[in-house]
Order: C-alpha cells, then structure tokens, then sequence
C-alpha cells in the first residue's frame, strides 16, 4: 500500500517513516500539531469512477457480458459503482469485500484464481472475463472462450479493463479472440491511452 501526504508525494519521500513509527508507537501526535490539522471523512468513490469513466468514449461501449471476479477485495464495490454507469451485463464472482479471502489467494496471477475465472466465462458464455489483483492494480484479461491473454496488464488494472472493452468495441463486432488472431489488438495502444491516465 502506498501512503501519500498533502503534497501528493509518497509518504515515504516525505517523512523518515521511522520516526513515524515512533511517534506512533508513542502515541505522540500532537507535538508537530499547530492546531491546524483535522480530520475529514471523503467518500471518494463517485470521484474514481469518475475519473476512471473519463478515460474511455461510452457512446463506443457496446453490452457486452462479462465476467468480473474480483477476489473479495476492493474490486467489488469498485465494480458495483461501475455497473451503475456501464452497458454491461456483469457477473459477478467473489464480488463481496471479505478480508478472509474465503475463496483463495487474492491475487490475479494465481492458477486457481485463473481457473476459477476462465470457468466462470465458458459457464456464463461471456464475451471476455478479468480477473484483478488484490489492490486491483494488475488484472488478468479472458477471452470468451476462458483463454487467458497473453501479456501483462501492469498497474492500473481497472482502467485497463476498460480500455480493453473500448477497443473491443471498435472492432466491429469481433469476438476479442478473432482481434487478438488479427493482430489487431495491442498492448501498443493499451500502453499509449494509459500515458495520458491520470487516475
């Protein structure tokens, strides 16, 4: 997990993270305090999808179903919110928030997690599945046939996702296997829309 401060630099550039932690420790956190501080409940929910959404042309998306597993992390309510707003059909899989992480390890390159996944798209007959990490960083793209895609998704897995489905829209009625056969796909242009992303 990433901290950052007011300045929007990692906490860690900021401040010597083991006086912090002794600070801590010692419940000593009004001696820096010039009265200024305080704290403030946001709910940042609408502004992320938001910003998410501002990365890719809806008027392009097309109803696609898709399978959406999202290891009982973050994810979920992510995708919740997302529905709201998208033409998709979602299935949902390990969609609720559950810090036991009932259904195994968490994390988008594990094999069971990837089984479960490509299960999930040949049972429902979804046009693509996605699988994400954890912190919903990194995502494991399907095809519909339960076909992992090759190549790695990096960070920002959500939007990755999106812009996948923006691109698949645009094909023109392709199956994203046929786009993937025809080239046509590419992690070129996926890497390109994420230099201009900012969320």
């Amino acid at each position: 997990m990433d901290s950052v401060s007011k300045e929007v630099r990692l906490v860690q550039e900021v401040y010597d993270l083991r006086e912090l932690e002794k600070k801590i420790a010692a419940s000593d956190f009004d001696a820096d305090n010039d009265g200024t501080a305080e704290v403030v409940d946001v709910d940042v929910m609408q502004a992320y999808v938001d910003g998410l959404l501002a990365y890719v042309d809806g008027d392009k998306l097309k109803p696609y179903k898709v399978v959406a597993n999202t290891v009982n992390g973050p994810a979920g309510p992510i995708i919740n919110a997302l529905e709201k707003k998208l033409p998709f059909d979602i299935v949902k899989v390990n969609n609720v928030f559950d810090r036991s992480f009932p259904y195994g390890v968490p994390d988008s390159a594990d094999d069971g997690m990837r089984a479960a996944t490509a299960a999930a798209v040949r049972e429902q007959e979804a046009d693509m599945g996605v699988l994400w990490d954890l912190d919903l960083g990194r995502c494991c793209l399907f095809d519909e046939t339960g076909r992992c895609i090759p190549g790695e998704c990096g960070e920002r897995g959500m939007l990755v996702w999106l812009l996948v489905l923006e691109l698949l829209a645009r094909s023109q009625g392709k199956k994203l296997s046929e786009l993937l056969a025809a080239e046509a796909f590419s992690w070129q242009d996926i890497a390109e829309r994420l230099k201009a992303a900012r969320c």
